[in-house]
This record gives C-alpha cells, sequence and structure tokens, in this order.
C-alpha cells in the first residue's frame, strides 16, 4: 500500500487519488462517482473525479462494479483509514461534505412513502450502508441535529423495509 500511495501524497495532479482513497474511510460501501465526488469536494470537477478513480484502478487499489459502484477491499478501506487520520483539516472537512451529501440525498430519495416510493426507497437502499454509517459516525459524535435531519428523511424508508431492529434503536437514541 505504502508503494502505491506514495505518489498519490507528493504529486498534485494525483492529489483527487488521495482524496477519491481517502473518502472509502468515510463512506463504508461502495460508492458512486457522485457520491464520492461530493465527499472530497470536487463534485464540479469532473475530469480530476475521473482521472483520480482511473489511477486508483490502475494501482488496484479501487474497483468498479457492472452498477458503477466503486469498491475497495476492507484491506485498503483500513489503509484510507490510515491516511486520512493524518491529514486532520481534510477529515474534518469530509466528514462535514458527507453529512452534507447525505442530508440531501435522503431529502430527495427518501420522506414519505408517496407514489413514487419504490423507485425512490431503492435508491436509499443502493446507499444504505453509507448512510448508516455517516449516521452513525455523526452520533459518536454527538451530531444531533444531522442525526434527526437525515432520520426525518429515512423514517418512512426504516419502516417499510423491514429495519425494525435499526428503527427502534435509532429512535431509542434520538
Amino acid at each position: 500500500f505504502e508503494e502505491s500511495v506514495r505518489p498519490l501524497r507528493t504529486v498534485t495532479e494525483s492529489n483527487a487519488s488521495h482524496k477519491l482513497l481517502m473518502a472509502f474511510s468515510i463512506l463504508q460501501g461502495s460508492a458512486t462517482r457522485t457520491s464520492l465526488a461530493e465527499v472530497v469536494g470536487l463534485n464540479v470537477d469532473h475530469i480530476a473525479v475521473s482521472d483520480g478513480l482511473s489511477q486508483l484502478q490502475r494501482l488496484s487499489l479501487v474497483r468498479e462494479g457492472d452498477d458503477g459502484r466503486y469498491r475497495v477491499l476492507a484491506l485498503t478501506r483500513e489503509y484510507a483509514r490510515l491516511e486520512i487520520s493524518c491529514n486532520n483539516d481534510f477529515e474534518i472537512a469530509a466528514h462535514n461534505r458527507s453529512i452534507k451529501w447525505c442530508i440531501d440525498f435522503t431529502e430527495k430519495y427518501g420522506g414519505l412513502d408517496w407514489e413514487d416510493w419504490r423507485i425512490r426507497y431503492s435508491s436509499l437502499e443502493s446507499e444504505w450502508t453509507n448512510i448508516s454509517g455517516i449516521l452513525e459516525w455523526c452520533a459518536a459524535h454527538d451530531r444531533y441535529q444531522e442525526v434527526k435531519s437525515i432520520w426525518k428523511n429515512i423514517d418512512n424508508y426504516v419502516d417499510l423495509s423491514g429495519h425494525w431492529q435499526i428503527r427502534i434503536s435509532w429512535l431509542n437514541w434520538l
């Protein structure tokens, strides 16, 4: 890992690659290009995101699935956690951006179970691991308002999807 990541830290044009790798320490599951770009703050620089993900794939640190989602091995995610812990400013900013992404995403695809709820809720299902991870991080860091905002958007989804133990657990926490 060290041999693969060292050039990412030092070469300026590869900085996007390093940031994208560290984003996998925040997003707990597979991730879309859009969610990764939001977390690292490159949502307007599509070329940097594409180049960064391509470089990570060439280094076999990330792989893209047939569903267009990017995945890392558990060992790679652990290494990403070590990397981000050495970049405190980036870590704080990335967590804040991940929370904003999560709130925006759950507002768009969550809410009441009207009309197209199956389509909207399937998007929540695809991101469930990431949403859960962000909720847990917020709870661990006393970010009550953020948990409340996210929960408001996913409450009906959690109820309809059968995640009853998770529902009970979060309602007790709230």
